[in-house]
């Protein structure tokens, strides 16, 4: 059995049209039903009119089980691009009448990977494969070519692998970014930690840009050619968010809004795709991360500052509240030498954030017994993601393919290397921003993160406060404990 060349898409919104676009455009019919009834119509018009969309090769419908009813071969491949949560439910409950032994559906959302396996138990009985699958990129990589990586059963994925492999984005060799990454959820992990990894980065290159715009006075314009350079040479070289970063700072107009110095400085603060349960993918890495007792400060304050973002009229009662000293600006004595500081400090955070999200993708790969291929998940990230970070990818795919069975990437000396040579930078960052009242969360975390891993941390003396109130015990020094085991020594601190 063969897969056809058919490919139902049930999408909402500007991703599920990107693919469904994207796949006619590699010669496939596509058989399209958006649950939003009154979008596809234009899209398809607009690109026919602007791409020169072959409109034989895509054929709307009205509802699924006209959908299912169009193909002219079966097996079935129906893809669903769709807000994770009920919606998929009500999708999956009106496709289930209609599927057949032998179908496959690949979800497409940035699901909970657990509610991607409770879908792959119900559809299993009925012969039918349920592939999970992260789709990275955002609505335009969907269009283009995203970054995936698909879990679940590996024999279906073989049979969808070839269309897998020319719809995705292609590495600078060619190589297509699209590997199945193991059995059950392990698709939606992957994809879970790339956009905690995302949200670490985010947050790290916003604040090094409020502190080159609001504390150190560089224009948009400026600081939109220093990231330019960054991405062009060195540690954040071939970086997605950089490079988007730059171009963004450039935008003095759009939307009915001008601003002299870019865009940006019009745009309110609020992030409320995590509040308004619109994205959860952020929230699952934090509960992850504590779940496999990885440490993923980078990541989680990261999380947490969008969090306080997200409620400004709340942060307005608060600041007339508190009462705080405002920002206080300064003009760089030496430009050139604090932009390549905190070119260091911003590596180095974004460092930290890859550290945190893969060291936490390996854990659960050996918690589940997933094996999945940390090097392949690199590959997968070469383009068409949000994470693209090449030099980052150059360091650490190397090591994962000499030690495939790696859980903590700080074990690694090349990691090590990298982390001493942005030490002092992010020292310098964050003391530049206590001193002048400035928010930097994320680098914060990142400098303490490597700081609690290379030096003794504070917790002995935590050790004996939980010992004195809940006879937990503890390990003496010349006990020489080592990894993770409860100690066996405990002491009355004071009388009852």
């Amino acid at each position: 059995m063969s897969p056809t060349t058919e490919v139902g898409v049930i999408g909402s919104g500007s991703m599920g049209r990107g693919m469904a676009l994207l796949y006619s455009e590699k010669g496939n019919t596509v058989h399209l039903y958006d649950v939003d009834p009154s979008k596809p119509k234009s899209v398809l018009q607009e690109s026919k009119e602007t791409e020169g969309l072959d409109e034989s090769l895509v054929h709307i419908h009205d509802d699924i089980s006209s959908l299912m009813s169009g193909f002219k071969a079966k097996p079935r491949i129906v893809i669903m691009s769709l807000p994770h949560g009920k919606v998929i439910d009500k999708v999956l409950d009106d496709l289930e009448p209609h599927l057949e032994k032998g179908d496959i559906i690949i979800g497409g959302a940035n699901e909970d990977y657990k509610e991607t396996e409770n879908r792959q138990d119900r559809v299993e009985g009925k012969g039918v494969a349920y592939i999970g699958m992260g789709v990275s990129g955002g609505y335009q990589s969907s269009r283009r070519g995203p970054s995936m990586s698909p879990g679940g059963d590996y024999e279906a994925y073989k049979k969808v692998e070839p269309y897998l492999k020319d719809w995705a984005a292609k590495a600078k060799d060619g190589t297509p970014c699209v590997e199945w990454v193991g059995p059950r959820g392990a698709g939606m992990y992957v994809k879970m930690v790339h956009n905690g990894i995302e949200q670490g980065q985010l947050s790290i290159l916003a604040e090094v840009w409020s502190l080159l715009h609001r504390t150190l006075q560089f224009s948009n314009e400026e600081i939109g050619k220093i990231f330019d350079d960054w991405n062009e040479k060195g540690e954040l070289s071939d970086d997605f968010l950089v490079d988007l970063g730059a171009h963004i700072l450039t935008f003095n107009e759009g939307a009915g809004q001008k601003n002299k110095d870019g865009l940006v400085d019009s745009i309110d603060d609020p992030v409320v795709q995590d509040s308004d349960n619109s994205e959860g993918t952020g929230v699952w890495t934090v509960e992850e991360s504590s779940r496999r007792h990885v440490a993923a400060p980078t990541i989680a304050t990261a999380h947490y500052l969008r969090i306080i973002s997200s409620d400004k009229e709340e942060r307005r009662q608060v600041q007339s509240m508190l009462k705080l000293p405002k920002l206080q600006p300064r003009k760089p004595e030496d430009k050139d030498r604090i932009v390549e500081v905190l070119r260091l400090a911003t590596y180095g955070a974004f460092l930290c954030s890859f550290i945190q999200g893969l060291n936490l993708l390996a854990r659960a790969s050996k918690d589940f017994d997933w094996n999945v291929p940390m090097a392949k998940c690199l590959q997968i990230w070469r383009a068409g993601c949000i994470i693209r970070s090449g030099y980052i990818a150059d360091l650490i795919q190397p090591l994962y393919e000499e030690d495939p069975k790696c859980i903590n990437l700080l074990l690694k000396q090349k990691i090590c290397d990298e982390l001493s040579k942005v030490y002092e930078a992010l020292k310098e960052v964050v003391t530049l921003a206590i001193d002048t009242n400035s928010i930097v969360p994320a680098l914060s975390a990142s400098l303490e993160y490597i700081k609690a891993v290379a030096m003794n941390d504070p917790t002995n003396f935590e050790e004996a406060q939980l010992d004195a109130f809940g006879d937990h015990c503890f390990s003496f020094i010349s006990d020489h404990a080592g990894h993770p085991k409860k100690g066996d020594h405990h002491v009355e601190w004071r009388k009852a």
